[in-house]
């Protein structure tokens, strides 16, 4: 964040409806905690999934996160995991893009550290398999209904807390009403340690908005995660589309 965006947020976290988003949020956590015994929260490095950890810590502070390790990383995400503390990194064969498939490459340099759990690519991924096998039965992730039309029928749909058959977990959303504003204010209010790769987007001009982090390999062409890649950190952009030219199509 820029220094007015900052004080921005700070202004916004002392409205009356941010009160009322966080009592909402723990409401959630505190009926998703008393259904489960092993919970975790889905950590993805990014905004959303940062403000939902420290929620989710206030209840239970020994609740762990499962970061799936996608094999090419953003700039600054370990150092972002570290300080997370109590954060599992799980690498394992996903699919996102058609062309691209996690660890096909280089499966014996896995960071240090970080667990292997052999996940059949186009399945619901490492992370839920390996929370699967851990015999996890509770899963908090960061969905937000504002982020895509899809998303918010999902939400709606589901509700912020239902049990996923598939995953055999029960699957919680606290800031499915959270607005993208709201979840800066929450990490200014509270000082919640973020991605870095925030504020180096916000140091090249990027819109707020549009600063957005996720896989090098997108599903699709519609988020901006590579774009501000190539933009904030050249390099890193670089040495991922020397080894997958299709990359460039995204940006």
């Amino acid at each position: 964040m820029t220094r007015r965006e900052r004080l921005a947020a700070r202004l916004r976290a002392r409205r009356p409806r941010m009160e009322h988003l966080e009592r909402r949020a723990m409401d959630v956590i505190d009926d998703w905690l008393t259904r489960c015994q092993k919970p975790y929260v889905a950590f993805s490095s990014g905004k959303d999934s940062s403000v939902l950890l420290h929620l989710v810590r206030q209840r239970e502070a020994s609740v762990v996160g499962l970061y799936g390790h996608d094999e090419y990383e953003w700039p600054g995400t370990q150092e972002l995991l570290r300080t997370a503390g109590n954060v599992i990194q799980v690498c394992g064969p996903v699919r996102h893009a058609e062309w691209f498939v996690s660890w096909q490459e280089r499966p014996e340099q896995l960071p240090p550290g970080a667990l292997w759990h052999d996940s059949v690519p186009g399945d619901a991924g490492s992370v839920v398999g390996y929370a699967r096998e851990m015999g996890c039965d509770g899963a908090a992730i960061g969905l937000r209904s504002d982020e895509a039309g899809y998303r918010k029928t999902h939400i709606r749909a589901s509700g912020r807390l239902f049990w996923a058959e598939g995953k055999q977990v029960w699957q919680c959303y606290p800031l499915a009403d959270w607005k993208d504003a709201d979840v800066w204010a929450y990490l200014a209010a509270h000082e919640v340690p973020y991605h870095p790769a925030y504020d180096r987007m916000a140091e090249v001009g990027i819109p707020m908005k549009a600063r957005r982090i996720g896989p090098f390999a997108p599903a699709g062409a519609e988020g901006p995660a590579l774009s501000n890649l190539r933009r904030c950190y050249p390099a890193s952009f670089n040495r991922f589309a020397a080894r997958y030219p299709q990359a460039a199509t995204y940006v």
